[in-house]
């Protein structure tokens, strides 16, 4: 049979032409996949950007609020400790003025 010299190598190339079209289908999958990935990514980072910019504008804010709090602090604080010393020093002075002006003279008990 003349012909089946080229029977084999055929057959070969028929089994090899299978593999590389399952193979190719394979790539496509794993290329849509991939593009599919990249996709879900690009949007993840999208997102992961406009939080870090909004979480800087908040740490901005947050930062201006505090040191707003930290000098109405000093602005409350400074009256209240004169307030509370003036007070201290009027109470120490009425008990120096009633302990210095009651009889010295010693009781009989």
């Amino acid at each position: 049979m003349p012909g089946a010299v080229f029977l084999v190598p055929g057959a070969v190339y028929l089994v090899m032409g299978a593999v590389f079209l399952v193979m190719g289908a394979v790539f496509l999958v794993m290329g849509a996949v991939f593009l599919v990935t990249g996709a879900v990514f690009l949007v993840m980072g999208a997102v992961f950007l406009v939080m870090g910019a909004v979480y800087l504008v908040m740490g901005a804010v947050y930062l201006v609020m505090g040191a707003v709090y930290l000098v109405m602090g000093a602005v409350f604080l400074v009256p209240g400790a004169a307030v509370y010393l003036k007070t201290f020093m009027k109470l120490r002075q009425l008990f120096l003025q009633k302990s210095t002006s009651s009889d010295k003279t010693p009781k009989n008990y």
